[in-house]
């Protein structure tokens, strides 16, 4: 995330490792939740919340590991909140990684390093009250696919958010057709998911 942009610098964290590519997604994600009330742009929803980014090894990289993942994963018990857009592309399938199948011992490595990480910062995280970690249930819905069957948000520990999109056009900002947020029990609450002010990348 570009957490140097004007909406999200006054609530960049000390200790943010910034990076020369920026994804998007991750920047629009922070302003919707931490843009600063500094008279530029937009107000987040905690404005004065401390924002930090961490950016994960992507699964089509050849050196991810199910060890790196876990290292990721156990970052969360340091913060109070994390969200987590990000999730399996597909939950109907065995794991993150192209190949495997039940009864895999990656598989099972995979979903013990996932609920290991939930469990300790849940437990743990924020100081024993527990950190509270949102996750996106998927934008998926067209493909069938069900938030419910992924290990990382149907557990006892995740807070699972569906997306609300409007139909048609709006204010001149094209609209996805159908719903997109993928279905499932697993689901808490949901929230709009299109046509919102947010913060971008800055094009130099």
């Amino acid at each position: 995330a570009d957490l140097n942009h004007p909406d999200l610098v006054a609530n960049k964290s000390g200790s943010f490792n910034d990076t020369r590519v920026h994804a998007t997604h991750a920047t629009m994600v922070a302003g919707v939740i931490g843009a600063a009330r500094n008279g530029i742009g937009g107000v987040g929803v905690a404005y004065d919340a401390t924002l930090d980014a961490k950016g994960f090894i992507p699964f089509s990289n050849p050196t991810a590991t199910v060890a790196r993942f876990r290292e990721d994963l156990m970052s969360m018990q340091y913060y109070d909140v994390v969200n987590n857009s990000w999730g399996q592309s597909n939950p109907d399938q065995f794991g993150w990684y192209a190949g495997l199948s039940a009864g895999d011992p990656a598989l099972l490595m995979q979903t013990q390093a996932e609920f290991t990480a939930q469990r300790i910062a849940a437990t743990q995280g924020r100081q024993g009250l527990g950190t509270v970690m949102v996750y996106s249930a998927g934008n998926d819905r067209a493909k069938g696919y069900d938030a419910g069957l992924s290990t990382l948000t149907s557990n006892e520990y995740s807070i699972t958010v569906g997306g609300v999109n409007l139909i048609g056009n709006v204010g001149g900002s094209t609209q996805p057709s159908r719903p997109f947020s993928n279905r499932g029990a697993n689901i808490l609450v949901s929230a709009p998911a299109s046509n919102i002010m947010t913060s971008g990348v800055q094009v130099e």
